[in-house]
């Protein structure tokens, strides 16, 4: 198959000024986003968190910090709660301690905003690993765009940028993975997006971070699953030497809808891939699951649409040359 990798273009603009009786002020910089920077220890609750379940915003890196520290059995897993990221959190490449574990699973809602969460660092070890560790909750709208996720564990593992391990009745949806992940062990599931769907529902999600793994299952958006991926898609290099290793998702005893990868590597090459765009094969509104997205709500239909737009294969990268753009454009989702 041929493998294409994308190029991002950096561009530097130049202030040019002169002193020809001009003001050689500087202009002032445009306005900055604003990030929260985690110290790596700061745990603080959020303003709005009491202890009757709602609605609260987290509103800085040490805020996101205290529900890692506290989704515990005290505060059930956090369950009827919806917490709302409203700023850009930065957590600095400290050892993360992920959300909910198996014995105390995150339950609750968590809602990214679309904001950054950059610089997510964990290096294990660990039974389920990620941003989220085990999750029965929603996930929505979450940046995971930057860091490094690597787990170990000789009795099996469930590793991912985003969720270790998302559970039955757990959803995740409109979310992006580029951190890293890698897993050393003999066993266990390895992703981008998702370690194992066990039973949940994985959403127009997409990972374009690297994912690798000496485990049983390794795949682009999720290591394993048993439940349902729908709309997702994986352009991050996988590779592996279990058993089950695949551009979408390793190994599935579920179903996968409209779900594509674009590079992939990996021996043996088996596993659930999904379509593979190297070829003229392309998806049309009128296939299962690829129906178009217009307007918004659609996503939320009795009938959801996801996909804003297809793209459309060149022929000429049946022969790109590797390291090349490619001429080529691909789906994306109505969120993009």
């Amino acid at each position: 198959m041929k493998t294409f990798h994308f190029l991002t273009l950096a561009l530097a603009a130049a202030a040019i000024c002169s002193s020809c009786g001009k003001d050689d002020t500087p202009e002032p910089a445009g306005p900055s986003i604003p990030v929260s920077v985690w110290d790596g220890s700061t745990k603080t609750q959020p303003a709005g968190f009491t202890s009757t379940p709602g609605a609260v915003n987290i509103a800085s890196a040490a805020e996101l910090a205290w529900i890692a520290a506290n989704c515990t059995a005290t505060n059930n897993g956090f369950a009827g709660y919806t917490f709302t990221q409203t700023i850009a959190i930065d957590l600095d490449s400290k050892e993360w301690t992920p959300i909910g574990t198996p014995e105390n699973a995150f339950k609750g809602t968590y809602d990214g905003g679309g904001h950054d969460i950059s610089n997510l660092t964990f290096t294990g070890p660990g039974v389920s690993a990620g941003l989220f560790g085990y999750s029965g909750g929603t996930l929505k709208n979450i940046r995971v765009a930057s860091g490094s996720v690597s787990g170990s564990n000789p009795l099996g593992n469930a590793t991912a940028g985003l969720c270790g391990l998302n559970d039955s009745g757990g959803v995740i949806t409109a979310c992006h993975n580029a951190a890293t992940v890698s897993v050393s062990g003999i066993s266990g599931a390895v992703g981008g997006v998702c370690g194992i769907n066990n039973g949940g529902v994985i959403t127009a999600c997409y990972n374009t971070g690297a994912v690798s793994g000496a485990c049983t299952q390794v795949g682009g958006v999720c290591g394993g699953s048993t439940g349902t991926i729908t709309a997702c898609y994986n352009t991050g290099a996988v590779s592996g030497t279990g058993y089950s290793v695949a551009g979408v998702c390793g190994g599935n005893s579920g179903t996968i809808t409209a779900c594509w990868w674009l590079l992939y590597t990996g021996t043996p090459m088996n596993g659930i891939g999904g379509a593979s765009f190297s070829t003229t094969a392309w998806p049309a509104s009128t296939d299962t699951g690829w129906a178009q997205w217009t307007a918004a709500g659609d996503e939320m239909a009795a009938s959801p649409k996801y996909w804003k737009t297809y793209g459309e294969w060149n022929a000429d990268d049946a022969t790109i040359a590797p390291g090349a753009t490619p001429k080529s454009t691909f789906p994306k989702l109505w969120w993009e």
